[in-house]
Formats: structure tokens, sequence, C-alpha cells
């Protein structure tokens, strides 16, 4: 007999807002990689698959993990916390080929230092709420 797996509200609303946690914690790595430096967006999710907090506690396989970095990029691009800087490049012979970077936004170094501190000032009471 084959069993059936029943979801329940409860288990809607768990997954609904893992999502949620899991989106901005993935926007917040990113604009964090990129304070730090410029990425292409290949390197950037080959660094996001390392970070330990995706890998333990989101349910996440490699074709997720490449199809949510590159939606959030496009997010975070097109509300100006990001951009693309693209360089030329001499590689194999070809001048013209031009690669792009992403890089942070004076926008999106603020936005995340606002962030930063509202974690460091909510930590505590969230664990208190909790």
């Amino acid at each position: 007999m084959k069993k059936e797996t029943v979801k329940t509200k409860v288990g809607i609303d768990k997954k609904f807002f893992k999502n949620e946690v899991y989106s901005s914690i993935l926007k917040i790595i990113i604009l964090s990689k990129l304070k730090k430096r410029k990425f292409y967006a290949y390197s950037l999710l080959k660094e996001i698959g390392k970070n330990a907090m995706i890998k333990n506690h989101f349910d996440v396989n490699n074709v997720k993990l490449k199809n949510d970095v590159y939606n959030t990029l496009r997010s975070l691009e097109s509300s100006g916390y990001i951009k693309i800087y693209k360089i030329s490049s001499t590689a194999a012979g070809k001048p013209d080929d031009k690669k792009a970077y992403y890089i942070l936004t004076q926008q999106g170094a603020e936005v995340l230092l606002s962030i930063k501190k509202i974690f460091i000032n909510t930590a505590h009471e969230i664990k208190k709420i909790i």
C-alpha cells in the first residue's frame, strides 16, 4: 500500500517561512560577498555553495541554488544594490571580449549596514520571543 503525503497548513506555513528566511539570507550573503570584492556570477555561485548556513539549514540542490542566486542577482541589480561592471579581457586573444563582474553600489553598502544593525539589535529580542 502506497503511503500518501498530506500537507498540513502548518507544513505549508513552515515551508513558506523557511523560504522567506532563505531568500533574505541569500541576499545578505550576496551583498556581504560583494562588499569584500567584485565577483563573476559563476564564482559568486560557487562561493555561496560553500556557505555552511546554506548547506546545513536549507534544502537546496545545485540547480535550485543556481536559479536562486541568478534570480537574486537580477533582483538586487534592479533594486540598485548591485551593478554589473564590465571589464575588457585580452584573454585568448579576444581584446573585444568583456567580462561582467558584479559589484556593490553605495546604496547596497548602506542597506547592508542597515541590515547588520537590525540583526545585531534584534537577535537577542527574537531569541526571547521564540
